[in-house]
Order: structure tokens, then C-alpha cells, then sequence
């Protein structure tokens, strides 16, 4: 057929036997840069190299090839992008069509512009009509075919019980003569349609419960915007750098955020000590002005519109003041770091039970061995200090900083 005799035929190809033919018969998906063998076989182009460089053979019919044998087959790759493409617009009309029942056409109709109307009011799409038209066609499709292959298997039972019946009266008329044949037909009429009446009622409640089963998934699926988890950002007051990403759910607290920055400056190696009675998180949403509160009563948890929100209790859902995404939650107030801490000699720390190994130094100034980290870098400032043993685990509360009186840290 010489599609330059009609110009005008509008002709449409099912793409699925078209589709199976740009199959790799190696990796079974759609071909991507194919070559083909002088057999005439096609193949994806690392698909068919990588298999040629283990056996010289067509996968398809052995016949004897190597790579430098292979062409690539350009017209092929057109064909594959062609069918992509049509399949995507033809995607798209679908959906639109399903998603707008008033206009059939899949929008063309919405713009004088003939199918460029269509690309238009699709591109026209949101980032979240964009991500709903995206799941909502796998899903629906999956169970579009759920549903489809269900009912082939009704309609052939019925195509089956048909022939069943009919070979039953061609038999029936073959015994039977005048009356007799009358009522075995008439019989078998009545059977055909109970039988029938049966299959159809199993039929509608299969496929009543497949309809309450995409509804139910729907319902569990699509949830209320505001049970969403939110991204947000996790920050500390007067301390650059720390920027924790935090994705909130429904029932977290402060006291979830709180710990969430206990577990960020263990994995640090500088561990809280503790969070004071003054510490609070401030709710700066992405379009804040930066203004800050100036003190403790400037600002209250409020309903959730203000662009800053001080939030003073420790057991408020952060999701009830509503944070976009992009949010930053900053704690406020001091925060008290283990290795901010003040500095004590061993002699006031040490416990057999915990100790660890340590290194012990030597004050040359004072002409001291055997001085805790702490004294060498505390009661001795400013002096000539040396490492003077390595990881020793000590036995007692051993600094001769201490012993010798000059200890300026350890307190009774």
C-alpha cells in the first residue's frame, strides 16, 4: 500500500504488535541505539556487542558474526523514537479526556490552535496536576487491565456456554420429533438463560469488588494535604553551618526536633550536654521577611499564618501550625555542648569503672610528667608542653599536676 495514493487516509496502527518488533530479544525492553547483524536480526547496541564478544554467533539464529560486522540501524532508532512519542500524546489525550468528561477531544477544543491547544493546556499543568496525572495513570492503567482481562474471561464462558447449548439443541432435534424436540429445546433455552443470568450476576460482583477495592485504595491513598510530611530545616541559633534536613510528620513535637539535633552533634563527635528551661524553636517559613523576636513575649504560638512563630510548647504538633516545605525550625537560646563544658582535672573525674585509655604530657617549663590533657592545656598555658605517653589506661587518679599543688582545675 502506497500511503502517496491517499494522502488524506488517516490511518492507526495498534502499537502493541508494532511495539513487540523494537523488542531486544536480548534484554526483552524497547531497542536503544540498535544494530543489526548481516543476518538481518536487531538488537540493542551493547546488548548484542557485550553477547558477540563472549560467542561469535547471532543470538537469534547463530548464524556465525562478529562486531565489526554490525551496522547501525538509524532508521530503526526513528521508528522507536516515533512510536514514543505517539504513545506519549496518545497517554496524554487519554488522560485529559478522563480528567476533563466535558471535552473529549482532549482539550483541543479549549484553543483555536487545533492539537498545538492540546500540548499547551498540557503544559499548562502544575508541578501537582503534573505529579497526579503521572500515578493516576499507573494505577488506573493497572487496573484497567485487571478489569478487561476479567471480563474476556467472562465473555469467553459465555461464547462457551453458547456452543455448549447450541450443540445440545442441534441433538436434541436429531432424538426428538413435533412436541418432544419443542420441549427439549424450550428446556435447554431455560437453562442457557439461568446459566447465563449466573455468570452475569458472578460477573458484576467481581467486578463490583474490584471497584471497591481501586475506591478503598484511593480513599487510603490519597491523603488530606495536611497530613503530608513536610521537608523542612532544622537549624541552631548563633551557630553556622548546622543545617539538618527534617522531614515532620503529623505527631512530631519539639521534643522530636530536639532529639533529632541530640543525635546530629553525637554523630559530630560534641555531644549535648543539655537543652535549658530557655530553649525554644522558632518557625521561619520560606517567605520570611528575617525579622527576629526581640524577647520571650514578643511572639506566640499563633494559628500558624504569621511568617515567624514562637513555639513554646513542648508537646504542640509542629504540623498544626502548618510549615511549608522549605521551612526552618531554629532552636533559640543557649545550648550547652559537652566540649564547651568547664575543663576538670582527673583527679575529679576519674571512675575505674569507665576509664579509657589516654595520652599523659610533660610540662617542660615546670619540668612535669605524667599531666592530664586538661591540666597540660589549662594550668599550664603559655608552657613548653610534649606528649609524653600515649593511650596509657590508668589505674588511679594519676596527674601530677595535682600531686605537686599547681593543679589550677580540680575542685573538692
Amino acid at each position: 500500500m502506497d500511503l502517496e495514493d491517499d494522502p488524506e487516509i488517516n490511518l492507526h496502527i495498534p502499537l502493541k504488535p508494532v511495539y513487540e518488533e523494537f523488542v531486544c530479544p536480548i534484554c526483552f525492553s524497547m531497542i536503544e541505539e540498535c544494530m543489526t547483524t548481516m543476518c538481518g536480526h536487531s538488537f540493542c547496541g551493547e546488548c548484542i556487542k557485550e553477547c558477540l564478544n563472549r560467542k561469535h554467533q547471532c543470538p537469534c539464529c547463530n548464524a556465525p558474526t562478529t562486531v565489526d560486522k554490525l551496522f547501525r540501524n538509524l532508521h530503526a532508532d526513528r521508528l522507536v523514537a516515533i512510536m514514543h512519542t505517539e504513545k506519549e500524546k496518545a497517554s496524554k489525550s487519554y488522560f485529559d479526556a478522563l480528567l476533563n468528561p466535558h471535552n473529549k477531544d482532549g482539550g483541543s477544543a479549549a484553543s483555536s490552535g487545533g492539537n498545538g491547544g492540546a500540548v499547551q493546556n498540557q503544559g499548562a499543568l502544575s508541578p501537582i496536576e503534573q505529579v497526579f496525572h503521572q500515578h493516576m495513570k499507573k494505577s488506573l492503567l493497572s487496573y484497567e487491565e485487571y478489569h478487561k482481562s476479567l471480563r474476556q474471561k467472562y465473555e469467553r464462558g459465555l461464547e462457551a456456554l453458547q456452543a455448549e447449548i447450541s450443540a445440545k439443541m442441534v441433538k436434541a432435534k436429531e432424538e426428538n420429533k413435533g412436541a418432544a424436540a419443542d420441549a427439549a429445546i424450550s428446556k435447554l433455552k431455560s437453562e442457557f438463560d439461568e446459566r447465563r443470568a449466573a455468570m452475569e450476576s458472578s460477573f458484576t460482583n467481581t467486578e463490583k469488588f474490584v471497584v471497591d477495592q481501586y475506591a478503598n485504595f484511593l480513599e487510603k491513598t490519597v491523603v488530606s494535604v495536611q497530613f503530608l510530611p513536610v521537608q523542612v530545616f532544622i537549624t541552631v541559633s548563633k551557630r553556622e553551618g548546622i543545617k539538618i534536613p527534617y522531614v515532620v510528620k503529623p505527631t512530631d513535637t519539639p521534643k522530636d526536633l530536639k532529639e533529632a539535633l541530640r543525635l546530629h552533634f553525637e554523630k559530630l563527635g560534641d555531644p549535648i550536654k543539655e537543652f535549658g528551661p530557655k530553649n525554644y524553636f522558632l518557625l521561619k517559613r520560606p517567605y520570611a521577611k528575617g525579622k527576629q523576636p526581640k524577647g520571650d513575649d514578643d511572639m506566640d504560638v499563633d494559628d500558624g499564618g504569621g511568617e515567624e512563630v514562637k513555639i513554646k510548647d513542648e508537646d504542640l504538633a509542629i504540623i498544626q501550625l502548618r510549615p511549608e516545605p522549605g521551612s526552618t525550625l531554629c532552636l533559640r537560646g543557649k545550648l550547652q555542648m559537652r566540649s564547651e563544658e568547664p575543663k576538670k582535672c582527673l583527679k575529679s573525674t576519674f571512675d575505674p569503672a569507665t576509664v579509657e585509655p589516654m595520652d599523659y604530657f610533660t610540662c617542660k617549663t615546670c619540668k612535669l610528667n605524667w599531666l592530664c590533657k586538661n591540666c597540660s592545656e589549662s594550668c599550664h598555658v603559655g608552657h613548653e608542653i610534649v606528649v609524653y605517653l600515649k593511650q596509657h589506661k590508668p589505674n588511679w587518679a594519676c596527674c601530677y599536676c595535682f600531686k605537686n599543688n599547681c593543679c589550677k582545675l580540680y575542685k573538692k
